[in-house]
């Protein structure tokens, strides 16, 4: 019989890296642990605005408790990622505090709905609630937009994304394939019926109008008659 083969091996703690420039090698703080990087940074800004790590930093109240070192960080569990811990402390780093949704202004799309599900995980209500209204008011592509709509469905309501829906089907081209993976395939289907239909009647009001363009002509100028039956086979 074969033997099974042994399940990889946990990452061991010494295989952690302490983040660039959000491990603040001073006494008093607390260390997290997201994946393998550590973090070590002061928590009143987390414990003022989110239950979850409320909860977690009471647990490590202790000098030589959770957070106290390295070896003992506040393991932050899936779904949290490096890269928005990372964006979240550095929102709260920023010099001006009151500005701290100011990231959404510039960030990806994507990383904006990553950061929106952390919010909703550590129960950050506050900073959520600011980072949707932010988002809204951001000007966006109608593709980043619809994303929004479909990721994000109850922040972002059908009314506010209803002239992005109106970009699309009136633009030069339609959506393409990866466009409407990002926007969701039923809004992709809806997009391209409306432009069917938009395009239909516009073909049905060319064809009146060169009809009566020949019209105009045969009569005034004389169109060469083969010419006529031509334009009238293909009419």
């Amino acid at each position: 019989m074969a033997k099974a083969r042994p399940e990889p091996a946990a990452p061991s703690e010494s295989a952690r890296t302490r983040h660039e420039t959000l491990y603040i090698d001073e006494g008093g703080l607390k260390t997290f642990a997201v994946k393998n990087t550590l973090f070590r940074v002061h928590t009143y800004f987390l414990v003022e605005h989110s239950a979850v790590l409320r909860d977690m930093l009471s647990i490590g109240k202790a000098d030589d408790g959770e957070g106290a070192s390295d070896d003992h960080p506040i393991v932050l569990p899936d779904p949290v990622k490096v890269a928005d811990f990372a964006r979240l402390l550095s929102m709260f780093y920023a010099p001006a505090i009151g500005g701290q949704t100011n990231v959404f202004d510039r960030e990806s799309i994507d990383g904006c709905l990553s950061l929106l599900k952390l919010f909703e995980f550590l129960q950050m209500k506050e900073i959520r609630q600011k980072a949707v209204t932010a988002l809204r008011e951001r000007k966006l592509d109608p593709v980043d937009k619809l994303h929004l709509l479909d990721q994000a469905a109850p922040d972002f309501n059908k009314n506010w994304a209803v002239e992005a829906v109106i970009d699309l089907c009136t633009r030069a081209s339609g959506p393409d394939a990866d466009e409407g993976q990002r926007i969701g395939w039923k809004t992709f289907t809806l997009i391209w019926k409306i432009r069917e239909k938009l395009m239909g009647e516009r073909l049905e009001r060319g064809r009146d109008f060169v009809r009566d363009v020949l019209y105009v002509h045969d009569r005034e100028f004389g169109v060469i008659p083969t010419v006529r039956r031509v334009v009238r086979n293909i009419l």
